[in-house]
């Protein structure tokens, strides 16, 4: 009698972990994704681009039912698979060591890396000249320069005063005088030659005095001017210690430009971002290639364009909770879809016939 029970108490735990299993089963994987323009895009409501084409074939391969859900940030794709809210997360997440610890990824399914996007409209010369004489440094020199006037004028007027007929013995008349005279004399110019030894000792010596200054002072135009239009020209990651940076927060972009100890602005948005290179709030965005390149070929008739070659080369893969069963059926489909051309007519079909 008590085998009895024992058995029909295993069948009934039996028949209902297999009926909780059949359920998990047949039940709809919950996709999660955000928009990643070219990857992942939305037309009249519909989810479409590489990334989204590629998951669709992976899930008709291995007969994978599944629903999309929207989210706004990478942070929350990555935060729905630890918390049990999804079950498989696609869009453009790149693998990290940091995130392997938390959680599975798929095989790589996409090659890319980190791209600097700049505006069209570059500054002009006369800008840079601009800016070169309105800086401290020069503004600076300047003061010094009015200051060595107003020295020598005095040096003079002491000297001269009651000497020279043509200069006013008084204070303000004779440094007005002098005060002239200084001036003009910088550029070679002499309308009240000194009568004293000590005057002409004096005008010698402000004369040379003079040159020196003057090539100080163009010297110092030129390497301001220059110096800002290197400054403004950006051609690699180098170059960004310079400007003003922004990228997406919780970015691999926004670890890597931390890493490499470049400040930057951070928003939650790509779009925000491209706001404030709009306004010049920045000089420079830093964030995935492949977003940026489909952004200016989308957007002719903006003014942003790529520079440099990208940099931080980074592999894309599918987030999936740790030790998730669907982990080896989706590897077997990526494959399968590599062997069999599926995959690069996708690739072909977002990015060109150049795919690798």
């Amino acid at each position: 009698m008590r085998f009895l029970r024992t058995s029909l108490l295993f069948v009934i735990l039996f028949n209902l972990t297999a009926g909780i299993l059949h359920a998990q089963e047949t039940e709809p994987l919950r996709v999660a994704t955000k928009l990643f323009p070219p990857l992942v895009l939305k037309q009249s409501d519909l989810f479409t681009g590489f990334s989204i084409q590629l998951w669709e074939a992976i899930a008709s391969n291995a007969g994978l039912d599944y629903e999309l859900y929207e989210v706004e940030t990478v942070v929350d794709q990555l935060d729905a698979i630890q918390n049990g809210d999804a079950d498989v997360a696609i869009a453009g997440i790149t693998i990290t060591a940091e995130r392997e610890q938390v959680l599975d990824f798929s095989f790589p399914y996409f090659d890319a890396g980190l791209q600097i996007m700049v505006r069209e409209d570059e500054i002009t010369p006369i800008s840079h000249a601009l800016a070169a004489v309105l800086s401290p440094d020069f503004l600076q020199f300047l003061l010094m320069f009015v200051g060595l006037i107003l020295v020598a004028a005095h040096i003079l007027w002491f000297i001269e005063r009651r000497r020279n007929p043509k200069i006013s013995a008084s204070y303000l008349p004779g440094i007005s005088q002098m005060l002239w005279w200084s001036a003009v004399t910088v550029i070679g110019y002499d309308d009240v030659p000194p009568s004293t030894i000590g005057g002409r000792v004096m005008a010698l010596i402000w004369m040379f005095a003079g040159i020196f200054l003057i090539a100080n002072l163009t010297a110092s135009l030129s390497a301001g001017a220059t110096v800002r239009e290197l400054q403004s020209s950006i051609s690699d990651i180098s170059d960004l210690r310079n400007n003003r940076v922004a990228t997406v927060n919780g970015t691999t972009s926004a670890q890597y430009l931390a890493t490499a100890g470049i400040r930057y602005t951070g928003t939650e948005t790509i779009d925000e971002a491209y706001e404030l290179l709009r306004d010049r709030n920045v000089e420079a965005v830093v964030y995935d290639a492949p977003v940026l390149l489909y952004y200016v070929i989308t957007h002719e008739d903006d003014i942003f364009r790529t520079v440099g070659q990208p940099f931080g080369m980074e592999e894309y893969g599918i987030a999936l909770p740790e030790g998730s069963p669907h982990r080896e059926t989706i590897n077997r489909a990526i494959l399968s879809l590599l062997e069999d051309g599926t995959y690069q007519q996708i690739y072909n079909r977002w990015f060109g016939q150049a795919a690798s």
